[in-house]
């Protein structure tokens, strides 16, 4: 069957497991996807981690709270991570996978669901800094990206907010997009809205919801 039907893109892929799909960690197993995707030409596979799923022939993403996931939790101290333990905290790394020393990991472990969503945003940041420089003529090389992601080097970055309350002030019927807006807060890891309106806008229960 793989005789008949090669891979179009052949060489060791990336699969996407993620802890939980509920909430926030929903909107940060989505962005985290979007991230990936755009490094790869091909679909990659996001399912829920667990112990039957986890392949050995692909590199991982594996993304959640680990104290909820134990295969999670196990991956962090068999590569000598720390525990995200303060609110909002995170643990972010790449490393050679454990038990399989030809492979690659990205681990994403939050202590909570924002700290999950900081742990996403903190590796958009990072893979921002490593894209090719092209000019604007030319069109992107999706395979000089997937080079960059397939050669990440190893890194540990744990981290936690220094302030509970961490948002913005504005006038309310100034945001035309309130999803956009509240998207690049959460990319600047920010958890505190403040809008000031007249009178309350229609459509205000489905900007809190989205919040």
């Amino acid at each position: 069957m793989e005789e008949n039907n090669p891979l179009r893109y052949a060489g060791t892929r990336w699969q996407i497991r993620f802890c939980s799909y509920e909430g926030v960690e929903e909107y940060a197993v989505n962005e985290l996807q979007k991230i990936v995707q755009s490094f790869l030409p091909y679909v990659i596979q996001t399912t829920p981690l667990r112990e039957d799923t986890l392949p050995a022939d692909s590199h991982l993403i594996l993304v959640g709270i680990p104290t909820q996931n134990h295969i999670l939790a196990q991956m962090l101290e068999q590569c000598g991570l720390p525990m995200p333990e303060k609110p909002e905290a995170f643990t972010l790394a790449c490393t050679t996978h454990p038990n399989y020393p030809g492979l690659r990991c990205l681990l994403l472990a939050g202590n909570d669901p924002n700290g999950v969503l900081y742990a996403v945003q903190e590796l958009g940041k990072k893979l921002a800094n490593t894209i090719p420089v092209q000019g604007i003529a030319h069109p992107v090389d999706i395979h000089a990206r997937r080079a960059v992601l397939d050669n990440l080097p190893d890194f540990k970055i744990h981290d936690y907010p220094r302030f509970q309350n961490r948002g913005l002030w504005t006038w309310g019927y100034v945001i035309h997009d309130y999803r956009g807006y509240l998207d690049h807060m959460a990319r600047l890891k920010m958890n505190m809205l403040v809008t000031w309106n007249d009178t309350p806008p229609l459509n205000y229960a489905r900007v809190r919801e989205y919040a």
